[in-house]
């Protein structure tokens, strides 16, 4: 799971990680069953991304998203997908060199993931909690970002490998 500001770079990795066969739930809303077993899914739906981000928007349509204009990307069909049963948190952050993945503890993650709750997601701080703490429980990284989406990409990847051989 992929969690930052909005800006962070979430969209950006996500697109990549698509491109490059990874299996992408969103780029945006995943919803969270606890019982009786942790379960993530996502409705499907378009990536929006700045021009910047787009290494080849073919005819992809613009459309108006925050106020700023972006272009919409399609995710790949995932009908058939089956839902998650394993997470592991990357919280996003832009940063100025190349990019870097840092463990952080599951408290910590959560802690930064309930303090940074964008308007109107506090009311629902009492759910997310236990929610935030099940996926945190899985392993929780700091991922500092460079311009480059796949110097981020080849750390997720990395990241990824070793949590499938049980590292």
């Amino acid at each position: 799971m992929l969690a930052g500001s909005s800006g962070a770079g979430k969209s950006v990795l996500a697109r990549a990680a698509a491109a490059a066969g990874l299996r992408v739930l969103t780029d945006d809303v995943v919803y969270v069953q606890l019982r009786p077993r942790l379960r993530l899914w996502a409705l499907r739906r378009t990536i929006h991304l700045l021009a910047e981000d787009v290494r080849d928007p073919g005819d992809a349509p613009l459309r108006l998203r925050r106020g700023r204009w972006k272009h919409a990307l399609p995710m790949p069909s995932a009908a058939d997908d089956p839902p998650v049963e394993r997470a592991l948190v990357c919280l996003l952050e832009r940063g100025e060199g190349p990019a870097a993945l840092t463990p952080i503890g599951p408290e910590e993650a959560v802690a930064s993931l309930l303090a940074s709750l964008e308007p109107g997601f506090d009311r629902f701080r009492n759910t997310l909690t236990p929610a935030l703490q099940a996926l945190a429980a899985g392993g929780a990284w700091r991922l500092s970002l460079s311009r480059d989406p796949d110097e981020g990409l080849a750390l997720v990847s990395g990241l990824l490998e070793r949590a499938r051989s049980g590292e």
